[in-house]
């Protein structure tokens, strides 16, 4: 009989050897996997290219008013812009106008963010769509507060960059090698630490937090607030924006693996057992809707403002000066009509998809763990 010993090296022995088998198995399954995929990829994604086309093209038929409504929105935000820097571009960066940089770079931003959401709504992503609208909500609160404060609260943002990239610089370095990227040279560190120092010299030591740059603003329009730690909430107070909060939180859930990540998702239904890995031809209201009204937010905030030295600042200006004024001014009248309409029509798709699923003459049509996009 073998002893102990003898057993134990026996076990251990049989064991490396079902390991070394295992191993073997899985990557031939591996290469043979993988071999499929490249013998028969062009055909796999042709496949999925035409459902994912068909689900696009039956998406846009029922949603095609507002998201066309949408576009239209979009284009004339970015027109918006165009003028703004045209007429007014000149002299606002002879003259260093803090406002007018922060304001035309925090729009562009905007109209940039507003393009993805409608990307992401016509390819029937609304949760994805929703997670985009939560940065393009934050874009147009802070446009809204720099727009309505004096120009030393956008010279302080614009100098906050200087927090950011030295925060970023130190996150970089310390893991940089693991990620086999070259780290910055000791005089990039230095140029950055300089930089840093020199801001937080100017504008105090409170500058470092991560809203530094709006404290002074944000305390004097709530006292309350002074020497508390401030956030994106309290930014959203001062401008009367904390109505969105519970947009906001919902947004967040499509950012943030919470539990509520796991349980809840835009273009699913309850009681309908889909695990939703696709896109989905429903609930493209809420992101539709409150993009629009965001990206409006951040037109007016550039629109409302008056650059330094703008003609109309004199005492001497004649009706020619007074025309680019009151060409923006419609053009932000107009962005403003258009965003109630598009809102209205999401809101009256929506309530029909609605209607027609609870009489079984449509369905939500998603693309499941279980296969591609079906068809209503």
């Amino acid at each position: 009989m073998p002893d102990q010993a003898e057993t134990a090296e026996a076990i251990e022995q049989a064991a490396d050897a079902i390991a070394k088998e295992l191993k073997k198995a899985a990557g031939d399954a591996a290469l043979r996997l993988g071999t499929r995929l490249i013998r028969h990829g062009g055909q796999i994604l042709r496949g999925r290219r035409l459902r994912a086309q068909g689900f696009e093209e039956r998406l846009y038929s029922r949603w095609a008013y507002p998201l066309d409504m949408y576009e239209l929105c979009l284009y004339l935000a970015h027109q918006c812009g165009d003028y703004f820097i045209h007429h007014f571009g000149a002299r606002a960066v002879e003259v260093q106008d803090n406002k007018y940089a922060a304001l035309t770079r925090l729009h562009a931003g905007a109209v940039r963010v507003a393009g993805e959401i409608y990307t992401l709504l016509l390819s029937g992503f609304a949760s994805g769509a929703h997670a985009r609208w939560r940065t393009l909500h934050e874009i147009a609160t802070v446009a809204l507060l720099i727009s309505n404060q004096p120009d030393e609260v956008a010279e302080r943002y614009l100098h906050h960059q200087f927090v950011k990239s030295y925060e970023d610089a130190q996150h970089y370095q310390k893991h940089a090698a693991r990620l086999n990227r070259r780290p910055f040279s000791d005089d990039e560190m230095a140029s950055i630490q300089r930089n840093y120092d020199a801001v937080l010299r100017r504008f105090g030591d409170d500058f470092r937090e991560s809203n530094g740059w709006a404290r002074p603003a944000l305390e004097t329009l709530n006292p309350k607030l002074k020497g508390q730690k401030l956030g994106f909430q309290q930014v959203q107070e001062v401008v009367q924006a904390e109505h969105w909060t519970p947009d906001y939180r919902m947004a967040s859930h499509a950012v943030h693996p919470s539990a509520t990540f796991l349980r809840f998702t835009l273009g699913t239904r309850d009681g309908v057992p889909t695990l939703l890995a696709g896109p989905s031809n429903a609930d493209l209201a809420d992101p539709g809707q409150n993009a629009l009204f965001a990206l409006s937010n951040a037109t007016a905030a550039l629109m409302t403002y008056r650059p330094k030295g703008s003609d109309d600042e004199t005492n001497e200006s004649t009706l020619k000066d007074w025309e680019p004024v009151l060409v923006v001014m419609a053009m932000n009248l107009t962005l403003d009509a258009f965003t109630k309409t598009a809102s209205k029509a999401f809101f009256e798709v929506h309530q029909q998809l609605e209607s027609e699923m609870q009489s079984d003459a449509a369905i939500v049509e998603p693309g499941s763990v279980n296969g591609e996009s079906g068809g209503e």
